[in-house]
């Protein structure tokens, strides 16, 4: 009888776990604009501007619900561009900022850290479909905030932590590992500045510390909806 009321009460307690974590989610959602987001979303351009002790950086994120990301980032009259597909795997930079103009493969870590930066983008995306990769790890405070506290499994294995303001349901912090300079390190954003673009809400801030350095991603400007020609997400051989 006793073995029967452990097995009980450790169902009832996964049970209970994983309706938290689908209705943490669900209230994220909601908080952000609805369920439906991944759906009415087809294309998103962000711009912005990062700044480091050092330099400012102008950034512009393009993505296309097809799988489709480009990342661009300009120091003045120098440019990286990073592209990805999610539906072959592949990825290609062109990086003018160290002198090479043309087009290669992205290849191990410098490809699997793009690709994480995306996935740390769009966590929920296809959620219902990967429940097993989230865990609710209980309540924590940032900033003296009462916040959920997730843990993503990433496909690579890394972990993500998110942290929901119990309030707004809105993420407001998250960790995770990130490549720079051949090395991987820590990652914390705080995340702020949200604000209402055709019905969905997005972050305009995001306070980044990593291994003693700090950076500040403040997006200027959201597009939804507009269309993106496939060309932008192929890399020119040609150049």
């Amino acid at each position: 009888m006793r073995t029967w009321m452990i097995i009980f009460c450790l169902l009832f307690v996964q049970i209970t776990v994983a309706q938290s974590v689908d209705s943490i989610i669900a209230l994220n959602m909601a908080a952000r604009g609805g369920e439906d987001m991944f759906e009415r979303v087809e294309t998103f351009v962000a711009i912005g501007t990062m700044s480091t002790p050092n330099r400012e950086v102008s950034v512009k994120l393009l993505y296309k619900n097809t799988g489709l990301y480009r990342l661009d980032m300009q120091v003045q009259d120098k440019q990286t561009s990073r592209i990805y597909n999610a539906n072959t795997g592949q990825g290609w930079i062109v990086d003018s900022i160290e002198n090479t103009n043309r087009w290669r493969p992205l290849f191990g870590a410098a490809l699997l850290d793009f690709k994480e930066q995306l996935d740390c983008f769009w966590p929920y995306y296809d959620y219902k479909h990967n429940k097993e990769r989230i865990t609710y790890l209980g309540i924590d405070k940032v900033q003296n905030i009462t916040c959920y506290k997730l843990r993503i499994v990433l496909p690579s294995g890394h972990m993500l932590f998110q942290y929901i303001d119990l309030n707004s349901h809105l993420v407001i912090k998250q960790r995770y590992t990130g490549f720079s300079d051949n090395k991987y390190s820590i990652v914390e954003e705080l995340i702020s500045g949200y604000r209402e673009v055709d019905g969905f809400y997005f972050p305009h801030v995001y306070d980044r510390h990593s291994d003693g350095d700090h950076a500040v991603l403040i997006i200027h400007g959201i597009v939804l909806n507009r269309p993106l020609d496939d060309k932008l997400f192929t890399p020119d051989m040609q150049r």
